[in-house]
């Protein structure tokens, strides 16, 4: 009997360590209005590098996904780990102001800037390991991706 209970207990650590691993390492999904979808980093993000400048406007893909435009092209975007749907669900929060406390919000034609780091049409395994639900309408015609882990307020 009291193997049977420490098994179980194994049993339950050992899925509660997946599912912390699986929420933390995965990125999560917005369904905003007129079928737009968005996309937010995994947790493991939000330590991550902003030093690389990152940015431009936001636009919605060929496959309906929120991206980014800027001089290098269009991208698919990961949003700050946490953003969600604002209550139009015609935009994204992505976070605070510092000084005011209110909202950053953002929404097509928008330019959001920030920082956090990008990768070519070569590294869209990343996306896939991020995103696993991302739709291939939406990155068979962007340049890359971009992920933005922190922003810059305006």
């Amino acid at each position: 009997m009291k193997t049977r209970v420490v098994l179980a207990g194994m049993a339950i650590a050992v899925v509660g360590l997946s599912a912390l691993y699986y929420v933390t390492h995965t990125g999560g999904e917005i369904k905003l209005k007129h079928g737009v979808t968005a996309f937010t980093n995994p947790l493991s993000f939000a330590g991550g590098s902003a030093a690389l400048p990152a940015g431009g406007e936001l636009v919605v893909s060929d496959g309906g996904c929120l991206a980014i435009k800027n001089e290098s092209g269009t991208f698919f975007l990961g949003l700050p780990a946490g953003s969600r749907a604002d209550a139009s669900g015609r935009a994204v929060i992505v976070g605070r102001d510092p000084q005011t406390g209110q909202n950053l919000t953002y929404a097509v034609g928008d330019v959001l800037e920030g920082g956090g780091g990008q990768g070519g049409p070569g590294d869209f395994h990343q996306v896939r390991d991020q995103w696993s639900d991302a739709p291939a309408a939406c990155l068979n015609s962007l340049t890359g991706y971009l992920s933005i882990t922190s922003v810059t307020t305006p």
